[in-house]
């Protein structure tokens, strides 16, 4: 009970510190934000453990925590996106609320697209939990799944930004390597879709984050905070601690 704790916490964390070092020096650190990341990963990761415990499935423990962080991210982006009244626009660049072209309709328009989003989200995750692939079949939905985030991406930052047609394929080529690691992991669709985007999600944040330190295009660079800009180098402590631990309790 404690190392599934630890383990899940651990990779909430990772989530929290690489989301506070990119975007602490203009949201400026939020203690009640830095911990809904471990919480809500943590809770994901116990309820695939119950769910999933039992049911003749062959699921490693890490691809579980991978499942759970693409929960979170998931829980989160449909947060900001339909959910959240707030839209900030003092702050950001590209709305992070769920618009057409830039433009964000009505808050009770974006409810309701949120509730129907949401609703055939979990429907499709529960169906896909009941099924099982063998052999060469995951190939076919991890291409489906590759294309998605590449088209979301468009989606919500090309509007404002432009179209990249270098940064288009990115996300498509690491989904697709983050499912061919997974696969041999586990045998549940929906653990192979949830594996695979959170893994993809730990290898392009680390890298935009870590080494490439990419500065979020979605904020108005004028508002940078220059005190958390030094101070944010307390993240990457908490990043990697957060590593060394699920490396550690890796089973």
């Amino acid at each position: 009970m404690i190392y599934n704790l630890i383990f899940g916490l651990s990779g909430g964390f990772a989530t929290a510190s690489w989301g506070a070092f990119k975007d602490s020096p203009y949201e400026n650190f939020s203690l009640l934000s830095f911990l809904r990341s471990p919480l809500i990963t943590v809770v994901y990761y116990m309820g695939l453990l119950t769910i999933f415990t039992g049911n003749q499935s062959n699921i490693h423990n890490f691809v579980y925590l991978f499942s759970a962080i693409a929960l979170e991210r998931l829980t989160q982006e449909y947060w900001k996106a339909f959910f959240r009244k707030n839209q900030r626009k003092n702050i950001y660049k590209i709305p992070q609320s769920f618009h057409i072209f830039g433009k964000v309709p009505t808050y009770t328009t974006r409810i309701i697209i949120g509730i129907l989003i949401t609703s055939l989200t979990s429907v499709i995750i529960i169906l896909l939990s009941l099924l099982k692939y063998y052999g060469n079949y995951w190939i076919i939905p991890s291409i489906i799944l590759s294309i998605i985030p590449a088209i979301g991406g468009v989606w919500k930052d090309a509007p404002i930004e432009g179209f990249e047609i270098l940064k288009f394929p990115r996300s498509f080529i690491v989904m697709f390597l983050s499912a061919f690691i997974i696969h041999s992991y586990t045998d549940n669709l929906a653990i192979l879709i949830l594996g695979s985007a959170g893994l993809e999600r730990l290898i392009v944040e680390f890298y935009k984050t870590f080494i490439i330190l990419s500065t979020p295009g979605k904020f108005f660079p004028t508002i940078l905070n220059k005190q958390w800009y030094t101070n944010r180098t307390v993240f990457v402590a908490s990043y990697f601690l957060s590593i060394t631990l699920i490396i550690a309790l890796w089973q």
